[in-house]
């Protein structure tokens, strides 16, 4: 059961009581709740708030560390001047085994590059959504 409802459960139970009557563990609230309710926190609460305090002021490490990250997939054409190349090579053959061995390792180099392309996209995409997570992060 959610704290909130749990709570609200508790006062439902007693009606005679006024709220503030109600006694609600601060161990078992969030830094938040038990601030709401209590107007104080525990000493714990205070250390945590503390420890993601420290984790935000790391927030730009992280971020550089995305931002290499994402320089790391290969451009759009990697293969394009092997391809070329290759396709050169191909060109000046006759027909024959060695000319459609050729054309399908053309293929198959062209399959890879697509493929290679659509994960690096993904893959920057997905920085992008920890990029865009980190700077909610520090508006908090």
């Amino acid at each position: 059961m959610e704290r909130k409802q749990l709570i609200k459960k508790q006062a439902a139970s007693t009606p005679n009581l006024c709220c503030a009557q109600i006694y609600v563990d601060p161990h078992s609230l969030t830094a938040e709740e038990n601030y709401r309710i209590n107007g104080v926190l525990t000493t714990f609460q205070i250390e945590e708030c503390l420890d993601a305090l420290e984790s935000v002021e790391r927030i730009p490490d992280i971020d550089s560390h995305i931002q290499e990250a994402s320089v790391q997939y290969p451009e759009e054409d990697f293969l394009a001047d092997i391809i070329s190349n290759i396709q050169t090579i191909a060109d000046r053959l006759r027909k024959g085994d060695n000319k459609d061995d050729l054309n399908e390792q053309i293929e198959a180099l062209t399959e890879l590059q697509s493929s290679v392309n659509q994960s690096a996209e993904q893959g920057r995409d997905e920085l992008d959504k920890a990029r865009k997570e980190i700077e909610a992060m520090e508006l908090w």
